[in-house]
């Protein structure tokens, strides 16, 4: 399921993973009493009506939240949270009876007002029977960030199925980096009807602030206040429920949100984001021995070495010997550390990494400076609000005549020409340059760029045959392969691989050790393998049968099987992609194959498809280029429908060995047999086809 536009600053409950370990964590619990604080005079709960519900066949955990009530004071800054949940049956039990509320201590301080427990048409005060304790979990850890962010974790007892739930916190302060002007979301939509949804803003006097509602608008309210100040109030009985599709693309906002900020303009952010990271500017001084260094042993310093050169050995060094990780304690979330700490250390995060890197690329004779981006949704900036809360990722823009050279530094193994470096589409761009005030778009993606080809050589039907794979990845796709054979031993990958064959042939083995070649500078990796097989042909009755199939793009014409024709939303194609899929098969004995051919004709992708005979080998060959990102929903259907039958009909290929009967008119299928009746032809070499997707030879 697709997260909302920001990740939801609401407390997860979370499973635990059997009942034994309910007592063992209570019993590391405080057992005193939690510290309950009045609420502050400016919040006004939302009323909860205990009777509210929903039907129950709606509900997939045993139990669903009834209220949720978001509540912003601008200044000083402080937010609350007012929820209530109701417990259906004995299966909710587990998951409802831990609240965890996460927050940062380096400027944020939570505190919590109570908890009631009605039961029995009975209000009761449960602020007294709570385990808790605080726990420094570091869950972006996994991620290379270490941000001394602090869980509440929250035990209740004694809560039974039919109870309703209800408690409110807050959470006073802001990360002082983006000093005093406001911004905040409220996003809302579950996979249920909410009985009652509550989002309100106390504006104090003099404060100008934007609101904008995306999607799903819900009714707004304006109140005045004491002092001159307003409240803004979005209220919404039976708020519908959001379902969210399978294969929608990640800038697709499926989640309804609202926004407020008190940025003005991209220019007022991109100004911050120029003081912000001014902050880690460092003489060239400070770097120079090291620049020297690294050029050194790039070995870039010749004569013949050119600007694009020592571009290129600064981007390697950064992306290669500077390792992900981030120490990002309060403003350090987003201000950098200066080039001369992160080469003392050795690593660094995306501003690190990404303001180490222009450092060398002006010293370099590049004019360079950091690029803030969104990483999945930064189509949509253009419809947001300013803010520096709009963006997640840093990455360097490098000028280039009358256009910007892209480089995401946080990507390591990358391999290519300066002009060819692959680097994600991440929609608009912030490039913090004081001559550029407005968003800018970045370059298309270049596409995956694969070739396969598999060699079938038999010796006959009954005896062993063998099988080569060549597989040629270039641009991006050479990338990830680099990348996965840096970070997975040969040994790991050739076990992958065989894995995959056995379950097609269950006693193949492989001949030799995989071999490769890389060609980093031209960015071009070949990957070679070999496998004996003893049944390369299966026995299908009193014939034998071969079936081969292009693994390498199969999914792209089938991973939306499952989905029906009618959506909402647009279906992602994936990543750019143009690969190729050659099989050749020596053919065991002399036969007769018509040539056949097909090209797809749509405005999604290019598909294209060429069987031919020459002499005792057949040759085969398919091609799969992406022509377009989505398919908008209305054209879902007729999309499904083509890549289907373009499946079901040239997406394998059966071999069939003559039968003594015919033998002088050596028979064969002369197209392509629909895989459903290639697979009941071959029943012995089920396997194969169930092998495919689990040995998609992919990197990720």
């Amino acid at each position: 399921m697709n997260a909302p536009p920001f990740l939801r600053r609401f407390p997860r409950i979370a499973s635990l993973c059997a009942a034994v370990l309910v007592a063992q964590k209570l019993a590391a619990l405080d057992a005193t009493p939690i510290p309950i604080t009045p609420r502050a005079a400016w919040i006004e709960p939302v009323t909860l009506d205990q009777t509210a519900g929903v039907d129950p066949a709606l509900i997939d955990d045993g139990y669903y939240y009834v209220l949720t009530d978001r509540q912003v004071n601008v200044d000083p800054s402080e937010t609350y949270f007012h929820g209530a949940f109701k417990v259906l049956n004995n299966s909710g039990l587990e998951d409802a009876s831990q609240i965890e509320i996460e927050y940062n201590p380096a400027y944020e301080k939570l505190e919590i007002h109570g908890f009631t427990v009605y039961r029995d048409g009975k209000a009761l005060d449960w602020s007294k029977r709570v385990r808790w304790k605080e726990l420094q979990r570091e869950t972006s850890l996994s991620q290379g960030l270490y941000d001394e962010a602090t869980t509440m974790l929250i035990v209740l007892e004694d809560i039974r199925a039919r109870d309703v739930v209800e408690y409110d916190y807050s959470v006073r302060g802001s990360n002082p980096i983006f000093g005093k002007r406001f911004y905040s979301y409220f996003s809302y939509g579950y996979d249920y009807p909410m009985a009652s949804l509550s989002f309100r803003v106390r504006i104090p006097q003099g404060r100008n602030l934007e609101i904008r509602q995306h999607g799903r608008t819900i009714p707004l309210t304006t109140t005045e206040l004491a002092n001159g100040a307003v409240a803004k109030v979005w209220t919404e009985k039976n708020s519908p429920a959001v379902k969210a599709e399978d294969g929608v693309p990640d800038w697709y906002e499926t989640y309804p949100w609202i926004e407020i900020s008190e940025w003005k303009t991209w220019a007022d952010v991109r100004a911050w984001g120029e003081q912000t990271f001014a902050s880690a500017e460092s003489p060239p001084k400070d770097i120079e021995t090291a620049y020297r260094d690294i050029m050194d042993r790039y070995e870039v310093t010749h004569p013949a070495a050119t600007d694009d050169d020592r571009l290129i050995a600064a981007l390697r060094f950064v992306q290669d010997e500077i390792r992900y990780f981030g120490i990002e304690i309060g403003a350090n979330s987003h201000r950098p550390r200066t080039p001369r700490e992160t080469l003392a250390t050795r690593f660094g995060d995306c501003k690190d990494k990404t303001t180490l890197f222009c450092a060398l690329a002006r010293m370099a004779g590049f004019e360079a400076w950091p690029a803030l981006v969104n990483s999945t949704q930064g189509r949509d900036l253009g419809g947001w609000l300013p803010s520096p809360e709009s963006f997640d990722h840093v990455i360097a823009a490098v000028k280039d005549g009358d256009g910007w050279l892209w480089f995401d530094p946080t990507i390591s193994y990358q391999g290519g020409a300066i002009r060819s470096t692959w680097v994600p589409n991440y929609g608009d761009a912030l490039i913090l340059n004081p001559d550029v005030g407005a968003l800018t778009p970045m370059p298309k993606e270049m596409a995956n760029d694969i070739d396969v080809h598999e060699i079938y050589q038999p010796n006959g039907y009954d005896e062993p045959g063998t099988l080569e794979v060549i597989s040629t990845y270039r641009g991006k796709s050479a990338d990830d392969m680099r990348f996965r054979m840096a970070n997975s031993g040969r040994a790991s990958i050739e076990s992958d691989y065989l894995d995959f064959y056995q379950r097609s042939f269950p006693r193949a083995e492989k001949l030799e050790d995989i071999t490769s070649g890389d060609d980093r500078d031209g960015n071009t990796l070949v990957i070679n393998e070999s496998y004996a097989i003893p049944n390369l042909w299966g026995a299908a009755g009193s014939r034998h049968s071969l079936y081969v199939y292009p693994y390498t793009f199969s999914g792209d014409l089938s991973d939306f099987a499952h989905m029906g024709e009618t959506r909402s939303a647009p279906y992602w194609l994936g990543e750019p992609k143009n690969e190729r899929h050659r099989i050749t098969v020596h053919l065991p004995e002399s036969m007769r194959i018509e040539s056949s051919t097909y090209a797809s004709d749509n405005p999604w992708y290019r598909f294209t498809y060429s069987a031919n005979q020459k002499g005792d080998t057949l040759e085969l060959a398919y091609r799969y280029e992406t022509l377009a990102e989505t398919v908008d929903a209305r054209s879902f259907p007729s999309f499904r429908e083509k890549a289907k039958d373009e499946y079901d009909s040239y997406m394998g290929y059966t071999i069939t060995e003559t039968t003594p009967s015919t033998q002088g008119e050596y028979a064969l299928p002369t197209v392509p047999l629909p895989l459903t009746i290639a697979l009941a032809a071959a029943t012995a070499l089920l396997g194969f086809y169930v092998g495919f997707h689990a040995r998609h030879k992919s990197p990720e």
